[in-house]
């Protein structure tokens, strides 16, 4: 009896959605060193190379992550990952964004997502060509606001299908360069910060670090779906 696993996020309850206060990963080296059971690591997973990273630093049995998750549904995909890596122009990036979009948009059908949970997830996904297309953006506001909060049951999504279709027309006429930043040191990628927690939109009430997505969709609103990595370096569950 007990506990057979343990998920660690590197951050006091006090410190929870700080964009001040990084997750610990020394902390959670230490709490896996007095354990024999498999330890989860969570906190500070911004992008693909962040995985390995975090399972070398703190020596953990696998890594989580939410927030990063609503923003990139493919950051376990090393394949989306090198895909990203090749993309010279913005327009190829939304482009690609937008591909995501439709896919988790079929998922959301599939499952009864609600308006406000579909709005949520695709503007998270698609933040900054929204940010670019703001009547667009109200177009999905007014999609959210033509249901009642809660509803649930088969929606008509053919606005919604409509704002990706003109972003995607955005995107083949997108010709700026992507501005990558130069590498960074290693002992400092686990000390960059997430921006997504700097996003407090006023329909979130959801801790995403925290959050397991419900298979019942009627709990919450733009939960964060955990995923996780597993250290292939040590004896997996």
């Amino acid at each position: 009896k007990g506990c057979s696993i343990l998920t660690v996020h590197g951050r006091t309850r006090k410190q929870k959605r700080s964009a001040i206060d990084l997750a610990d990963w020394n902390v959670i080296k230490k709490i896996k060193q007095l354990l024999k059971i498999p330890v989860i690591s969570n906190g500070n997973i911004v992008d693909h190379k962040d995985l390995q990273i975090c399972l070398d630093d703190t020596e953990t049995d696998g890594v989580m992550s939410a927030t990063s998750l609503l923003y990139n549904p493919a950051l376990f995909d090393k394949n989306d990952h090198d895909i990203r890596e090749t993309f010279k122009y913005q327009g190829e990036l939304i482009s690609h964004q937008v591909k995501l979009a439709r896919e988790y948009l079929k998922f959301a059908k599939k499952y009864y997502a609600t308006p406000a949970q579909i709005c949520k997830h695709i503007r998270n996904i698609l933040r900054t060509p929204l940010h670019n297309n703001k009547h667009l953006y109200k177009e999905l506001e007014t999609f959210r606001l033509s249901f009642p909060k809660e509803y649930n049951v088969s929606i008509d999504v053919s606005r919604v299908e409509y704002i990706l279709d003109e972003l995607e027309k955005y995107a083949e006429t997108n010709q700026f360069l992507i501005i990558k930043p130069s590498k960074e040191p290693e002992e400092e990628t686990n000390k960059r910060i997430d921006d997504v927690n700097n996003d407090d939109d006023d329909d979130d009430d959801v801790n995403k670090d925290q959050t397991i997505k419900n298979n019942n969709n009627n709990e919450g609103e733009g939960e964060g779906e955990i995923k996780i990595k597993i250290n292939k370096k040590k004896e997996t569950i």
